[in-house]
């Protein structure tokens, strides 16, 4: 796009309104105190919990040999070279004590929401920005990001370095560029959730000419992650994208945005299922009449008032996102999943903080949000709650099956998941990956996940798994049926 002679030079995003820094000054205490409640609700809520899914392979894993092809080897179809090197990190120091990493989650949830807060605000009024804010540290529709450290480390991370990159190129000069290459290298080496923002810094350096020799800021991240690429094709993966869906990413476009703002606005939680495994589940009804109001909302904006490079440029963040998404479209990864509504959400506010730029809300849209911050809140806090049940119960039987295969290590035999095991149908977890002869390797390695026999006697559940289990597994090394119990 060739640039208007009569145009004037872009103005840099506000920072805050100037004459008014007690405004800004309270707002940031005000998200210091909810960072503060929110690390203290997570590590509350996760404190019986324990290595979950993708971290108990890693910890499989990485016991039977760490290097650099292991840093670098694609899972499930991702460059995770960040948590990979943290994981490692914590296992050898710390060996699985779970502690660890339920702080780098809260760390991780904390710079996320400053670095959102700081964009946010650079275009509202700092209160506007602070109550979307404060939804997305307690957004319970998200609870597997927000309550797992592997989401955080990987999700988490790539989605504060990328808008730290958008922060930084905003600075226009040679060390705002430096570090937003950098933020971008590292934000692809969390997760491949990065993309959309390479795509975004593209499209803000290329839209004026001028900017056009600061093409190295994105070419660098993009050209390194390209040729991690064609490496990892070498490895026996199935593709993370499908251009069979070429054809849904308009639907799943719409039903995404329906699931965000639901989850935004607390209004389309509902919780069903009793006990300790509840369902959370997100209806996206209300989503969908809000998304049909922010559509229009949205176009009336473009159609009247001039469109800033930000508002282009986080568009196609979000775009890039979702269609990426829609591509890898498949079970457990539809727009509702729970560990999908954090990156959206945040995506979508970055969209609408730039489309209010210059535009001031009237009294009652602004106490409209505030009231829906708390609704949300509120409604957050629950489904973090009920989420965290979930995970309870999980840890309860995790730790009672390494327990059980810990005690029966001398009969256990090779590659026994007992997961997989129909005679331990209902009782493991099926989000528990543990295989036998990898797990007693890492229990060498780093230390036991399972649980003590003083903690087996004082939890008849846990003292039933880990029985069930090691009967199974000397029943399988046996070649028998294990008993009726």
């Amino acid at each position: 796009m060739e640039p208007d002679a009569n145009a004037r030079a872009p103005r840099r995003p506000r920072r805050g309104r100037p004459g008014r820094p007690g405004r800004d000054r309270a707002a940031w205490y005000g998200l210091g105190a909810a960072i503060v409640v929110a690390a203290a609700l997570v590590l509350y809520e996760t404190r019986e919990a324990t290595l979950f899914n993708d971290e108990v392979a890693l910890f499989q894993n990485f016991a039977a040999g760490f290097d650099l092809e292991t840093v670098f080897t694609p899972r499930n179809g991702h460059l995770l070279a960040v948590a990979s090197l943290l994981y490692d990190g914590v296992f050898n120091a710390f060996g699985p004590d779970y502690v660890v990493l339920r702080i780098v989650d809260v760390i991780g949830l904390a710079v996320l929401a400053v670095v959102l807060f700081e964009y946010l605000r650079r275009r509202v009024d700092p209160w506007l920005a602070l109550a979307p804010t404060v939804v997305v540290l307690f957004l319970g529709a998200s609870w597997e990001t927000v309550l797992w450290p592997w989401s955080v480390a990987t999700f988490g991370f790539a989605l504060a370095a990328g808008i730290g990159a958008l922060l930084c190129i905003e600075r226009r000069d040679r060390g705002g560029d430096v570090a937003a290459c950098a933020l971008l290298v590292f934000a692809l080496a969390c997760h491949s959730i990065a993309l959309p923002f390479v795509v975004g810094v593209a499209v803000t350096l290329l839209w004026r000419r001028r900017n056009r020799g600061r093409a190295w800021v994105f070419l660098i991240p993009f050209l390194l992650y390209a040729a991690w690429w064609l490496w990892a094709l070498s490895f026996d993966e199935s593709p993370a994208l499908d251009s069979v869906n070429l054809w849904l990413i308009p639907a799943y476009m719409a039903e995404a945005l329906a699931v965000v703002l639901a989850s935004l606005t607390g209004l389309g939680a509902t919780i069903s299922g009793e006990g300790l495994n509840p369902t959370i589940q997100i209806e996206s009804g209300w989503g969908r009449l809000l998304a049909i109001a922010a559509v229009i909302a949205l176009a009336v904006r473009l159609s009247r008032r001039r469109v800033p490079i930000a508002l282009v440029a986080t568009l196609a963040i979000l775009a890039t996102y979702w269609a990426l998404a829609a591509l890898s479209l498949g079970p457990e990864r539809a727009p509702d999943e729970s560990r999908y509504i954090l990156p959206g959400a945040v995506l979508v506010l970055l969209v609408a903080a730039n489309a209010l730029v210059g535009i001031r809300l009237p009294s009652p849209a602004r106490i409209a949000v505030a009231v829906l911050a708390v609704v949300a809140v509120a409604t957050g806090i629950r489904q973090l709650h009920d989420g965290a049940l979930f995970l309870r119960d999980y840890s309860v039987r995790a730790q009672a099956t390494a327990a059980g295969i810990e005690q029966a290590a001398a009969s256990v035999p090779h590659g026994y998941e007992p997961r997989n095991d129909p005679a331990l149908a209902d009782v493991v977890p099926p989000q528990l990956p543990l295989i036998a002869d990898d797990y007693l390797v890492a229990d060498d390695e780093f230390g036991s996940i399972a649980y003590s026999r003083r903690e087996l006697d004082e939890d008849p559940l846990a003292a039933d798994v880990a029985e069930q289990v090691r009967v199974a597994a000397i029943s399988a090394g046996a070649g028998v049926e294990p008993p009726t119990p």
